[in-house]
C-alpha cells in the first residue's frame, strides 16, 4: 500500500522535528504539487508506526525494498512520524533526512542517510519501550530457542549472526533486543542489518541485496533486508544461550574456542552493551541477572566467520541449563544505602549507585559480601583478619560499604 500525504503540522519535541501527516492510502502519483510528498506504506517496528516521504518516488521505492520485512501496523489511520527523505538542494548527490530521533540532518551520501534512518528507528523504539531493558545484541532463533550475541563494536557481531541467518536460523535482530523481568521471551524486530566495509567479502552470499545499489564507495555502511534472501523472521523467542564474542589479542592470537561463564561474569559483560542503564539505574542488574541464570553464558572468541558459528552451534547444542535462583540481597547491615546486590547460586554481583562500580564477586568474596551484610555468618571468616582487610578496604574505598 502507498500514499501521497500533504503535510499536516511540524511538532517540536526536545529540539527535534518531528514531521506529522495525515494518511490517506493511495497510488503514488509521479506528479508533485506544492507542499506534497510521496509516502511509504506505513511500517511497524515494536510499537513504533512510521512512514517514510520524499519528493522523489525512486526514493520511496528505495525505502519499501529497506524494510521490506517490517510488517504494515494494524491500524495505520491518524498522524504517524514520519522519515522525510530527500535530495540535498546543494548536490544532487546528496541527501537530507529528518524524523523522529534525528531533528534535521544534511548532506550526506545516501548510504550514510539510510543509516541515520535505520538509526532515528532503533532510536524511537527505545523510547517507546521504557519498561523493557534493551541490549547492543543480536540474536537468532534455532529450534524456538535463542541464541543472544552480545559484543563490543567491530566485534564481528553482525558477520556472525548474517552466518546463522544463511545456515538456517531464523532473524531476530542484529542489533537491539530487548528483555524484561515479567517476560520469558527476548524481543526483537526485523530491522535490515548494517553491513560495514570489511564485513563486506565475508557476506558475500548477500551482495546482491545490499542498499542502496550501485557504486557507493568502499568506505559506505549498506544494509540488508534478510526477509528478501528468504530468512525467516521472528520477533521473540525464550532464550538458551548468551555468547559474549570477543577477539583474541594479537599476543594470543592462538586462543580460540570458549569459556563457560558464571551468570555474574555475564552480567558485569552485558552492562556494557546495556543502552538504557541510565533510565534503569541499578535496577537494570535484576533483568539481567534473570536473564543470565537462566541460560548457558559463554564468552566466544571469534575466529573464521565459519568457525565461530561452528562454536555457537556447538554451545547451543546443549540440553537447557539449570536455572539458578537469582536472591536480592536486602538490608545489609553496612551495605551503604542504594547499592544493589544479587546472589546467582554461589555468587554475588553488586551495582553501586547511581552510576558506581559493577562488581562480580568470586565465591570467597561472595562469602565476604554476605557476611559484612549480615545475610550470612561463616565462622572462618574474621573481616578483620590479614587476608580479608585488604578486601574490606577496597569495598570501602569503592563507597559500597561504611567503615
Amino acid at each position: 500500500m502507498t500514499g501521497r500525504y500533504r503535510r499536516d503540522e511540524v511538532l517540536g519535541r526536545c529540539h527535534e522535528v518531528i514531521s506529522v501527516y495525515r494518511y490517506a492510502p493511495d497510488a503514488v502519483s509521479t506528479e508533485r504539487r506544492g507542499d506534497e510528498a510521496f509516502l511509504s506504506r506505513p511500517f511497524s517496528a515494536g510499537p513504533l508506526k512510521f512512514v517514510v516521504g520524499s519528493t522523489e518516488p525512486a526514493l520511496i521505492h528505495l525505502a519499501k525494498e529497506l524494510f521490506c520485512d517490517l510488517p504494515e501496523p494494524r491500524n495505520a489511520q491518524g498522524d504517524i512520524p514520519c522519515f522525510m527523505l530527500t535530495p540535498s538542494g546543494t548536490d544532487a548527490a546528496l541527501y537530507d533526512i529528518t524524523g523522529p530521533a534525528l531533528g534535521v540532518l544534511t548532506g550526506a551520501p545516501l548510504a550514510k542517510a539510510l543509516a541515520w534512518m535505520v538509526a532515528g528507528v532503533n532510536r524511537s523504539v527505545l523510547d517507546l519501550e521504557p519498561t523493557r531493558l534493551h541490549l547492543h545484541a543480536a540474536a537468532a532463533v534455532k529450534h524456538d530457542r535463542a541464541a543472544i550475541l552480545a559484543a563490543p563494536r567491530e566485534t564481528g557481531k553482525t558477520t556472525t549472526l548474517a552466518r546463522l541467518v544463511l545456515a538456517g536460523w531464523a532473524f531476530i535482530s542484529d542489533e537491539t533486543v530487548s528483555i524484561a523481568a515479567s517476560d520469558e521471551h527476548v524481543r526483537g524486530y526485523p530491522k535490515p542489518i548494517s553491513i560495514k566495509p570489511g564485513s563486506r567479502p565475508l557476506l558475500s552470499e548477500l551482495a546482491d541485496n545490499f542498499l542502496p545499489p550501485g557504486d557507493v564507495g568502499e568506505d559506505a555502511v549498506l544494509h540488508v533486508s534478510l526477509g528478501a534472501t528468504g530468512a525467516e523472521m521472528r520477533t521473540e523467542a525464550r532464550p538458551h544461550l548468551v555468547a559474549l564474542l570477543r577477539r583474541s589479542p594479537r599476543n594470543r592470537s592462538h586462543e580460540h574456542g570458549s569459556y563457560a561463564l558464571h551468570p555474574v561474569d555475564a552480567v558485569v559483560r552485558l552492562m556494557a552493551e546495556t543502552l538504557d542503564a541510565g533510565r534503569f539505574g541499578p535496577r537494570a542488574v535484576h533483568e539481567l541477572a534473570r536473564l543470565a541464570a537462566r541460560c548457558h553464558c559463554h564468552e566466544v572468541i571469534v575466529s573464521t566467520p565459519d568457525g565461530t558459528v561452528a562454536e555457537i552451534e556447538q554451545l547451543f547444542a546443549r540440553s537447557a541449563p539449570d536455572v539458578l535462583e537469582v536472591e536480592e540481597l536486602v538490608g545489609g547491615e553496612r551495605v551503604e544505602p542504594n547499592v544493589v546486590s544479587l546472589l546467582i547460586g554461589d555468587r554475588v554481583v553488586i551495582h553501586g549507585p547511581p552510576e558506581g562500580p559493577i562488581l562480580a564477586l568470586d565465591p570467597a568474596g561472595s562469602e565476604v559480601w554476605l557476611q559484612i551484610g549480615g545475610w550470612q555468618t561463616t565462622s572462618h571468616i574474621d573481616l578483620r583478619g590479614p587476608m580479608v582487610a585488604p578486601f574490606v578496604q577496597q569495598l570501602i574505598d569503592l563507597r559500597l560499604v561504611t567503615q
